[in-house]
């Protein structure tokens, strides 16, 4: 098994952990379904497995949003809203670079006004790790 995957299982293995996914609350369920297929994508032979991977974060994230509730923003504030609730301001960069990339994945290359200053990553293995991690901390947060 190549590095990277190990690096994913033993991720996706400590947020399946977490006591908030073990909770009845329908949106933690949704997000203990969509970590549960991060490994399984990644070690298949899909043809777009990162692409596939980068959308089950973004979608992690976005069910987030909706349980905590923040409305009536642009994408970017939103994520950025739940990063301050949380403390999280550290991963802005990280937030900012998966919100433009899956953007550009999502909408055929179209490229987002408001991702003009902003990198826009190819779905690599390092990248993948980086953004997993990224959720990882993030609901070790809002688990405590």
């Amino acid at each position: 098994m190549e590095s990277y995957l190990k690096d994913i299982w033993d991720i996706q293995k400590k947020i399946l952990e977490l006591e908030i996914l073990q909770s009845s609350n329908e949106n933690y369920k949704n997000i203990k379904d969509e970590i549960d297929t991060v490994f399984e994508i990644l070690d298949s032979n899909l043809e777009n497995k990162m692409k596939f991977t980068i959308l089950t974060i973004f979608k992690v994230i976005e069910i987030l949003i909706e349980e905590y509730s923040i409305n009536n923003q642009a994408t970017y504030d939103k994520f950025v809203s739940l990063f301050q609730k949380f403390n999280l301001n550290k991963y802005n960069h990280e937030i900012s670079q998966l919100v433009c990339t899956r953007n550009f994945l999502a909408h055929a290359g179209d490229f987002r006004a408001s991702c003009k200053n902003s990198v826009v990553k190819k779905p690599t293995k390092e990248n993948i790790r980086t953004w997993f991690k990224m959720l990882q901390t993030i609901l070790e947060k809002i688990d405590k």
